[in-house]
């Protein structure tokens, strides 16, 4: 038999006890739970959610990955486990405020692992701290969503329909939107940042195109859009952008901006140019391309686009391109020409490809401070890519000139990847990404892995998005994770200096 106690805050204390059930050839874990506290007013009280995992695998309990019960000193058998080494659980306890359906964790811990066997008999005190994450909003029945401003210093995310909250300084601010109405029937899903085309305005994605606004002003309007054929389109956009490349040869600002949604949904426009250009359009394939085929078969066209000041990385169904800047300094098509060609303009490849020997990479990120430091890194289904980039064109510094297979991560279903735009004053960059396989998030300093961290500790569920935005307060600047999800939007304080 082997006993686990996990204590709460100093008070609460759970009992586990696994054991071997005899000739069944399988085991059962019986934990005993304590008396809930008083339930605060428009909350549903303490509950706590159990979740267990072996070598890393979560082991479904009830149907789901977890289980949630309110505390009230009842017993829960996890039964038909299968004996042996490697088991961790996951405790934490939270509340549902009236009306939400997140869960918000207040306390978590995860136990080391240990054997579920018979003839043994060990204690292990398991004591649960506060959760690291803070609920920025969790407002039941809207989107959730948020973006920075280019300096990444004004973080600004949807609170509730009809509402956004802007953050400036560690200040935040509510604004109510007067014209939300003008909507009419298209549902958000998001938000993106026009930080190229002057003046800079919010854009928020929608099921009818795209919405903006020009912070902080309290109003909306719908954004023209038309084709490549000047015909007017209201595309379903889950995601949106724009962003200034900087040539440092010629000095001149090329200007390039995308949008993204499922399927085939995708478009990208550069400079002065109004019309939005599919992938299709941009790579002149035709209905009997193999390519375009292939495209249409992937589910989503666009996987990923990241930028730093001198390039960008695009991430699609059928490859990943480094965009430097001179690669948009004149038209959409001419970058559509660039990327048939597979070249820049010194004939160097622009494809981006994982180690591995394969070509797709999902989301990407990228930093560069356009001199001496920059990285890149692509996630897939086989873990973290990444590697040192040169600082002007993103070429990756590696003897194979791919990226490289980041140590810990082989494995590894990566389904988000985000990379702060702000060094921190020691010259360390972070990175943020997110294992949909084992469901935690990683943390990163430059290429290396320094921290894992349950979603069991307090994530949006659903698919998350990532931002990074600095405050600073007192000349002290703190570094936080903003994670958007389908239930809510929390932050994580990750470094200050």
């Amino acid at each position: 038999m082997k006993t686990l106690k996990a204590i709460l805050a100093g008070a609460l204390v759970l009992a586990l006890a696994a054991c071997q059930i005899p000739f069944s050839g399988t085991g059962s874990l019986k934990i005993q739970l304590p008396g809930g506290a008083r339930a605060a007013a428009g909350s549903t009280g303490d509950l706590v959610r159990l979740q267990l995992t072996r070598n890393g695998v979560v082991i479904p309990l009830s149907g789901g990955d977890y289980i949630e019960k309110v505390l009230a000193g009842q017993t829960v058998s996890l039964d038909g486990l299968s004996p042996g080494p490697g088991y961790n659980i996951l405790v934490s306890t939270g509340l549902r405020n009236a009306g939400e359906t997140f869960y918000r964790t207040k306390l978590f811990q995860k136990s080391e692992p240990f054997e579920i066997s018979a003839g043994t008999d060990t204690s292990v005190n398991l004591t649960l701290s506060a959760s690291r994450f803070t609920v920025l909003e969790s407002v039941a029945g809207s989107a959730h969503g948020a973006t920075t401003d280019s300096n990444g210093s004004i973080l600004i995310y949807l609170n509730g329909a009809g509402t956004v909250q802007v953050s400036n300084g560690g200040v935040s601010t509510n604004i109510p939107v007067s014209n939300w109405s003008n909507l009419g029937s298209a549902t958000v899903n998001g938000l993106g940042y026009n930080n190229a085309f002057l003046p800079a305005t919010l854009w928020i994605n929608t099921t009818k195109g795209i919405f903006e606004s020009t912070p902080p002003s309290s109003t909306i309007g719908s954004m023209p859009m038309s084709d490549s054929n000047n015909a007017t389109i209201t595309p379903v956009v889950t995601e949106s952008g724009s962003v200034i490349l900087h040539d440092s040869a010629t000095t001149q600002d090329n200007k390039i901006a995308y949008y993204a949604g499922s399927g085939m949904t995708a478009g990208i426009r550069v400079n002065t140019d109004p019309k939005w250009q599919t992938l299709t359009d941009l790579l002149s394939l035709d209905s009997m391309s193999s390519l375009k085929d292939t495209l249409s078969k992937s589910g989503q066209v666009i996987r990923g686009f990241a930028s730093a000041s001198p390039f960008a990385y695009l991430s699609t169904a059928i490859g990943t391109y480094r965009i430097p800047a001179e690669l948009i300094a004149g038209t959409t098509q001419g970058l559509g020409n660039s990327l048939k060609d597979g070249k820049d303009a010194n004939g160097v490849s622009i494809i981006v490809e994982p180690d591995d020997g394969s070509l797709i990479i999902g989301p990407v990120s990228v930093f560069s401070d356009g001199a001496s430091k920059a990285v890149a890194f692509g996630g897939t289904v086989k873990g973290l890519f990444a590697s040192a980039v040169d600082p002007l064109k993103g070429i990756p510094q590696t003897p194979s000139g791919h990226l490289g297979l980041v140590a810990g991560t082989p494995g590894l279903n990566i389904s988000q990847v985000a990379t702060s735009a702000v060094k921190a004053a020691d010259g360390t960059v972070y990175t943020a990404a997110y294992s949909a396989n084992t469901r935690e998030l990683l943390l990163l300093k430059d290429l290396a892995v320094v921290d894992h961290i349950s979603a069991f500790e307090g994530l949006p569920s659903g698919s998350l998005k990532f931002t990074w935005y600095v405050t600073t307060v007192s000349s002290v600047h703190t570094l936080h994770l903003v994670a958007s999800g389908g239930d809510a939007t929390v932050q994580l304080e990750v470094a200050t200096w």
